[in-house]
């Protein structure tokens, strides 16, 4: 099959909203050398039957068992072969425009990061951002946009292989911004698009179990990016203590003591992590 541009969409439970983001889709059925490629993490509300009878156009595939959205962009990155991997989320529609938007400023040695705009409200959830030392990222001009999300996120094919994809032990949260920091030292920048606009249903504020997966994560994903560099390293780890620590202690005085655990609790995981890839590779 030839196709230049594959879009990946990963899934869980989320049928109806999948629905809505492929009819926003217009020109999957309009240009042939782009496909549309689902990936049913182990859903359980018919999304696969949904796909056949009313898109039958879409690949799609089901995992055997729950493995998370970095599993499942993986596999369809590893078993269609493109030229560009447009990575969107089944929380999302996109107008009219934007496939214009897309094709018109794809470069084979740049990452392209586009705009997410509340479905709701408007509000712009994610624009140019550039990370930190810290591993979170911090508004900026177009410019200076260094990181972008994988709810829209163009990779192309030669860079994705180059970093053999995303890192699969961070299943989901911060697993776009460490593609995106080893992309860079690959030579591939980011080029964040503000005309380039998708629209979100937002899920909310991080809490509970997502807040302590987010904490592990980037904990983990900053500690291997400054893993030869063992001053920046001892730097890190330092900084980021004092910064859980902060975090925990705001969410302790507004009386949320699960949060406040979870973010330590992700703290620990983040580092057990680290020291078990370093291990492994010593």
């Amino acid at each position: 099959m030839d196709i230049k541009y594959l879009v990946i969409i990963p899934t869980f439970n989320r049928r109806d909203e999948l629905r809505a983001t492929i009819r926003s889709m217009h020109f999957l059925q309009h240009h042939p050398d782009v496909k549309l490629v689902v990936i049913d993490d182990g859903s359980t509300d018919g999304t696969l039957k949904m796909l056949g009878q009313e898109f039958p156009f879409v690949l799609s595939h089901k995992n055997e068992k729950q493995q998370g959205p970095s599993y499942s962009r993986n596999w369809a990155a590893k078993n269609y072969k493109a030229d560009y991997y447009i990575f969107l989320d089944s929380d999302i529609e996109v107008p009219y425009i934007w496939w214009k938007v897309i094709t018109k400023n794809l470069a084979p040695h740049h990452v392209l990061a586009g705009k997410i705009v509340n479905l709701y409200t408007k509000d712009v959830e994610v624009g140019p951002r550039c990370s930190t030392f810290f591993g979170g990222s911090v508004p900026c001009s177009p410019e200076r946009a260094n990181v972008g999300s994988s709810c829209h996120l163009i990779v192309p094919a030669s860079c994705f292989h180059a970093l053999d994809g995303f890192d699969e032990e961070i299943p989901y949260y911060f697993e776009d911004s460490d593609l995106c920091i080893r992309a860079q030292k690959t030579g591939y920048p980011v080029k964040y698009l503000d005309e380039a606009v998708i629209y979100h249903k937002n899920q909310g504020h991080k809490k509970g179990k997502r807040i302590q997966m987010h904490v592990q994560n980037r904990t983990y994903a900053m500690s291997k990016a400054y893993q030869n560099m063992p001053l920046k390293l001892i730097t890190f780890f330092i900084f980021n203590t004092m910064w859980v620590s902060i975090q925990s202690g705001i969410r302790g005085l507004h009386l949320q003591f699960h949060d406040s655990l979870c973010i330590w609790r992700g703290w620990i995981s983040g580092n057990r992590m680290f020291i078990k890839r370093v291990i492994e590779k010593s």
